[in-house]
């Protein structure tokens, strides 16, 4: 048998939300089984502020064939590829939407899978945002020795739930004292693995 893998056109669904003409623009990556527009709504986002989520290209039923559906930017399966697409999907998007032309301050937050995400964008065109907020997530084995030399200058924050089941005490401490040497502020609060409003509210505003 032979692969070839071929390039394709394809069609992403993107939710806006907010103030068009706020000085700040948020973009949203969401986590793994999520969809856009129900990661903005569960957020309670903002609406003084421009938001934007992208969505993952890959769908999937949550359960079984039919009912909730759910979308994931990733899998281990061709990931180098899923990873290279994700970057010139969201290198799109910015163009699109011509954010750093319209807006004063581009903020990047990705929730968990997106987190991942969100950080490889950041490392790849780290002049195309101002602040990244990574909530929840790994960070990229591949980045760990170059990704600070290449953001020191953005500011970044790491928030995680000290109730996270995903992420245990052990596992968690290790994950905070990477990300703090990747210079990252390190944020805690008292929550499971979903993004708290209030919190989430307070460190846009400290932007």
């Amino acid at each position: 048998m032979e692969e070839r893998l071929i390039p394709i056109k394809k069609t992403a669904r993107i939710i806006i939300a907010g103030n068009h003409q706020a000085k700040i623009a948020v973009v949203v990556l969401h986590g793994y089984g999520e969809m856009s527009n129900t990661f903005l709504k569960n957020i309670q986002i903002d609406s003084k502020i421009f938001w934007l989520a992208p969505e993952a290209l890959n769908r999937f039923y949550l359960e079984g064939f039919s009912g909730k559906v759910g979308a994931s930017w990733m899998t281990k399966e061709l990931r180098n590829t899923d990873i290279k697409d994700n970057l010139d999907y969201l290198e799109e998007v910015w163009s699109e939407f011509k954010l750093k032309e319209k807006f004063e301050k581009v903020i990047l937050l990705g929730f968990s899978q997106g987190g991942a995400t969100a950080i490889r964008f950041a490392y790849q065109f780290f002049n195309k945002i101002d602040g990244l907020i990574v909530w929840a997530s790994d960070f990229p084995n591949e980045l760990e020795s170059v990704f600070n030399d290449k953001t020191s200058h953005l500011k970044k924050i790491f928030v995680i739930g000290n109730n996270d089941p995903f992420f245990k005490s052990e596992r968690q401490e290790k994950l905070k004292k990477e990300l703090s040497n990747q210079g990252f502020k390190i944020i805690s609060y008292c929550g499971k693995h979903s993004i708290d409003h209030l919190v989430l509210n307070e460190i846009i505003a400290s932007f």
